[in-house]
């Protein structure tokens, strides 16, 4: 169990971690578990109602693991459980669509999909983090119709208060767009470019 982080003591069982640790370093995974595709870190599975990620770029995967394990207390991102520093982390498994399969036809629900995004983009600033590149692809919706912010990726800190505060404009114009424009013509894919 050596250089195995617990992020949710609580939330996750010794035997899970040991089981999940031994699939991992015996490369069962893809026999073992439910591939559900590739993120910006890399392969992605299912397996016991779980997410785990696997990382193809070592360096990349502490840091998404550093900004998810900054974040997950927040609703708008899945729970971290536990993660293997540069090798894996196991998170909530989110098993509703992506936004951008629905946002067609939830015409009501795309008003508050804005306003939680509006209100996890204000806690991610407090945290010095600016979620660049969140798009229609990495924000997925519970059984509830929660959104989760399901990758990291490119995500920056950013220390600098001047560019914290450019970031923010540019989010809540882009945010301000895609529910005038989504309001207007029904049409528009959720999409924001709110680069620093």
């Amino acid at each position: 169990m050596k250089n195995i982080i617990v992020h949710r003591e609580n939330e996750v069982s010794l035997d899970f971690i040991e089981e999940i640790n031994f699939l991992f370093k015996s490369k069962l995974l893809d026999d073992k578990c439910d591939f559900l595709g590739k993120g910006s870190c890399g392969n992605v599975y299912s397996y016991k109602g779980y997410a785990i990620k696997i990382c193809k770029d070592e360096k990349r995967e502490i840091y998404d693991t550093f900004i998810l394990n900054n974040l997950d207390e927040y609703e708008c991102f899945p729970n971290l459980y536990f993660y293997i520093p540069g090798k894996l982390m196991v998170t909530e498994l989110i098993t509703g669509p992506m936004i951008e399969n629905v946002i067609e036809t939830e015409v009501v629900a795309v008003s508050n999909w804005v306003n939680q995004l509006k209100d996890t983009f204000d806690y991610c600033i407090s945290k010095n983090i600016v979620p660049i590149d969140l798009n229609e692809k990495n924000v997925m919706l519970t059984l509830e119709g929660q959104p989760k912010i399901v990758d990291v990726g490119s995500f920056e800190i950013l220390k600098n208060i001047e560019q914290l505060e450019k970031a923010k404009y540019r989010y809540y114009k882009d945010l301000e767009f895609v529910e005038r424009t989504y309001n207007d013509s029904h049409t528009y894919r959720l999409k924001f470019k709110n680069a620093i």
